[in-house]
């Protein structure tokens, strides 16, 4: 729970509230919340965005109607629809249509995929799978055109961003003309410099990296602007350690695992050849 007794006069008398128990990852223990979770959550909040069955802005009159309850599904529930279930289809085979125009209706134009072509006639209401072989289901999408240039669409935009972010990314190199002055607040231990931000280029550069991919991706459809938002934090959360050691001592070839050194450009040994 979060007071602000600073609100703007557009939030006064007014409760928002966010309902996000349906975004964790499960553990063995405890559940934890993922690093796009966490983006979600700040961002909604920040940005006091409703989004349907995830968030709201309720006013005081509405909570008093429910007896001051400030119970969370009241004003926002996420319960799942139920799962549609046709006895007709269980007792004597067939796909309901309105199930197929369900997934050709949400899911299927994201990749301007269609999915009627995984399907033949049975009758009216039902229709039956045209492929015999379900691991073919997922070569027929692999291999559907539009599909193909969708993907491909996704990779150019890709491409595009990256040289945009290499600017960004080149900010946080440490100048060596101009070091930074000292702090005292600072403790002077390594691991104290290493975990620290300087100032706030580390999270403007990673504000604007994550902006700017939002606005390359999300247009083309495939993602909305949390999922896009999902994979860049995911991304930004496994590197950012390094990224801080090149704030702090520059760039370094180490940082690359021998791995990656070894793939890529290690030249393969020639066979000796025997008299």
């Amino acid at each position: 729970m979060v007071f602000n007794k600073s609100k703007p006069d557009s939030l006064k008398n007014k409760v928002f509230i966010v309902n996000a128990d349906k975004d964790y990852a499960e553990g063995k223990k405890q559940n934890t919340l993922r690093p796009e979770d966490v983006e979600k959550i700040d961002f909604v909040f920040t940005n006091k965005i409703e989004e349907a069955n995830y968030s709201k802005l309720v006013d005081l009159a509405t909570i008093e109607q429910n007896d001051f309850t400030l119970n969370i599904r009241r004003y926002v529930d996420n319960t799942p629809l139920p799962e549609p279930e046709d006895v007709k289809a269980h007792l004597i085979g067939g796909v309901p249509l309105a199930e197929i125009e369900q997934v050709q209706n949400t899911l299927a134009p994201k990749f301007d995929f269609d999915g009627y072509q995984l399907f033949k006639d049975k009758n009216e209401h039902y229709k039956d799978f045209a492929i015999a072989e379900k691991a073919s289901i997922k070569q027929t999408v692999e291999d559907d055109q539009n599909v193909i240039d969708t993907l491909t669409e996704l990779g150019i935009h890709l491409a595009d961003w990256w040289q945009l972010a290499k600017e960004d990314f080149s900010t946080l190199a440490p100048n060596v003309n101009t070091p930074e002055p000292a702090r005292d607040d600072i403790a002077s231990d390594s691991i104290a410099t290493y975990v620290r931000l300087t100032g706030d280029k580390f999270p403007r550069v990673r504000k604007e990296l994550l902006d700017s991919i939002k606005e390359k991706f999300v247009p083309v459809g495939v993602l909305d602007k949390f999922q896009v938002a999902g994979v860049f934090v995911n991304w930004w959360d496994n590197i950012k350690y390094d990224l801080k050691t090149i704030m702090q001592n520059g760039w370094d070839a180490g940082l690359i695992p021998d791995e990656y050194r070894l793939k890529n450009f290690s030249k393969p040994r020639r066979p000796k050849l025997s008299r």
